[in-house]
């Protein structure tokens, strides 16, 4: 079946406590969507553009918060991040998704944050890659 996906960037797109970063920093989210997506191969293409036609389906990603949670002297990476696949050719939602999650941190570092974040960020996508093929299939 012939199926393409858009990219787009939120209009949400950016962190509310986490002070070094900004959204236009956020990029890589976009980068590790289009390839978990790639990989899963649930698209003939994956893309942020496509300039011979709209996709089938284009998935609306908003980060509402990327950010360090102190709890009780113990630091927290927390992604609040919901993602929305259009369909296109029906104009509805074809698959929603939100994960509000947090990990532990052993100590306090941008990069463990950073490394726990991606994490969140994988598990998450194989959980919408799952439920967005369960969808085609169900087509």
């Amino acid at each position: 079946m012939y199926r393409e996906y858009s990219g787009l960037p939120s209009q949400n797109l950016r962190p509310t406590c986490l002070k070094r970063l900004r959204a236009e920093r956020l990029s890589f989210i976009t980068a590790v969507i289009n390839d978990n997506l790639s990989a899963r191969n649930l698209f003939r293409q994956v893309g942020r553009r496509f300039w011979d036609g709209r996709p089938e389906y284009s998935l609306y990603t908003n980060v509402h918060q990327l950010e360090v949670i102190i709890k009780d002297k113990d630091f927290f990476a927390h992604l609040n991040i919901e993602f929305m696949l259009f369909d296109n050719k029906g104009d509805s939602v074809a698959v929603a998704h939100k994960a509000n999650r947090e990990l532990r941190l052993p100590e306090k570092s941008l990069n463990l944050m950073a490394k726990s974040i991606s994490e969140i960020l994988a598990e998450e996508l194989n959980i919408l890659s799952s439920k967005i093929e369960q969808q085609l299939e169900n087509q």
